[in-house]
């Protein structure tokens, strides 16, 4: 079935998020419809805005308002931790980015998603990951660890 450039745009407004991969992925499921993306998104934009932001100073600035530990976190037991703290310094390395917007009757919020691998400094070991979600004045609005609570750089309490 072939749909038509007005369908595709009231689709993916719907669930509006500039991951490639992830559009791409809903466009696979939904067939063929005839028609190129770059017609419909300003993709240059998109790129120069997050190309635009340096990643690694946005990590660098949380990771130092957080003194380079996490409080409170939940693992995938549903054990709870009062603080993680690492044994050695934490080279975060940006895996993904995405730039999306939340449809809000009352005006939509545009937001950024920065992924990161948690390297230990001279080391290739990764201990996790971190998600950092930030509005449009580049603050912080949600934070998501994932963390190897059983490597040997990894101090649990």
């Amino acid at each position: 079935m072939k749909c038509n450039e007005s369908k595709f745009k009231a689709i993916v407004d719907g669930y509006f998020c500039a991951s490639i991969s992830r559009i791409k992925a809903r466009i696979a499921c939904c067939g063929d419809w005839g028609i190129k993306m770059n017609s419909l998104f300003p993709w240059q934009n998109v790129t120069q805005t997050v190309a635009a932001i340096d990643p690694s100073a946005i990590d660098h600035h949380h990771l130092q308002a957080c003194q380079s530990q996490i409080n409170g976190y939940w693992d995938e037991d549903d054990q709870f931790y009062d603080t993680i703290r690492f044994t050695q310094t934490i080279v975060p390395t940006l895996l993904s980015s995405s730039l999306g917007i939340t449809p809000d009757p009352s005006g939509d919020t545009p937001w950024l998603n920065f992924r990161y691998a948690l390297i230990i400094s001279d080391t290739t070991s990764s201990i996790g990951e971190l998600n950092l979600i930030l509005n449009d004045s580049l603050e912080v609005i949600n934070e998501n660890c994932l963390i190897d609570l059983h490597s040997p750089y990894v101090l649990s309490e």
